[in-house]
């Protein structure tokens, strides 16, 4: 199982060479004091080391539930049930389809057949 470890922004990249600051931006550290959870590789070690002068990092447990990593999140049940209900699969197309060319009352109906 991958470990994965806790980066924090403690000090600004204001005054910073582009280069750091754009480190910080792709570790996807916005703010100070701002965390993401990362999985620890090679890749991540490497712009760590770059910027390890502005960062705080911890090692932690293999994140559960909706904590933010570099991968992708699965979605909590409740997430899952709010996106069915948002979803309109019941909704019937054809009432919009055909409100042109249905008349919508009795007298639009009455008009037609005296004119």
């Amino acid at each position: 199982m991958p470990e994965y470890l806790r980066v924090t922004l403690v000090r600004s990249a204001i005054g910073r060479n582009y280069r750091q600051k754009r480190v910080i931006k792709a570790l996807g550290l916005r703010r100070l004091n701002y965390s993401r959870i990362l999985e620890d590789n090679q890749f991540i070690r490497g712009m760590l080391n770059k910027v390890v002068h502005l960062l705080k990092i911890e090692s932690v447990e293999p994140p559960v539930g909706n904590e933010k990593t570099n991968d992708e999140v699965v979605p909590t049940e409740a997430e899952t049930v709010l996106e069915e209900i948002e979803t309109p699969e019941d909704t019937d197309t054809s009432e919009a389809a055909n409100s042109g060319s249905e008349p919508e009352s009795e007298t639009e109906t009455e008009r037609e057949n005296d004119a």
